[in-house]
Parts: C-alpha cells; structure tokens; sequence
C-alpha cells in the first residue's frame, strides 16, 4: 500500500509462504512489479537484481522476460494506480467515508 500510495513500481522476490502468489499478483495480473528470479542454485545474484533494477528504472529488457518497455509500463500502471489511491483518500473520496462509518 505506501509504494502505491507513492507511486513506487516493486520489484517482487518471493522467498517462502504467500509471497510466490503474491509476487504473480503483483507482476502478472495488476501488473505494477518486475520479478528478480533466482538462478538454478535457487538463489538471485547480484547481476539479476541489477538487471530487474534497470529494467524497471529504465525500461530495457531485463534476461529476456522483459519486454523493451516493461518497465516504462510498470511505471505507467503504479502511476495510474497512485491516483486512484489519492483520489479516494481524500477528504470526501470512498475510503475516507468508509473509514469515518466504520469509527462512528
């Protein structure tokens, strides 16, 4: 929720429990996040992390599973996702109402 809020693309690296779903939610249905994978050894090395980094900061093809403009996309959505977010934060917007019912 803060990265949205701030419009701050993810990048996912799951390690155990909910998180692998988590990670598929985030970089294949809604889209704000790049996935770092890890190799066979079953760990993410430095060269992936730093490839998922610029992928995303700059939208270049990340170890052939990002397309070009990936990252530009994933930058794109969290900023249509952040204003959204603001928009029903704010003073009268649904979450705010929904809040103040919930108190009262």
């Amino acid at each position: 929720m803060e990265s949205i809020v701030n419009g701050v693309p993810l990048i996912a690296w799951p390690l155990y429990a909910e998180q692998k779903m988590n990670a598929i939610l985030l970089t294949e249905d809604i889209h704000v996040a790049l996935r770092a994978h890890a190799g066979v050894d079953g760990l993410v090395m430095k060269e992936e992390v730093a490839r998922v980094v610029k992928g995303l900061m700059e939208g270049e093809e990340v170890k052939g599973m990002i397309e070009g403009d990936e990252g530009k996309r994933v930058r794109n959505k969290m900023k249509k996702i952040k204003e959204g977010a603001c928009r029903v934060m704010k003073d009268g917007g649904s979450f705010t109402k929904a809040l103040s019912q919930l108190v009262l």
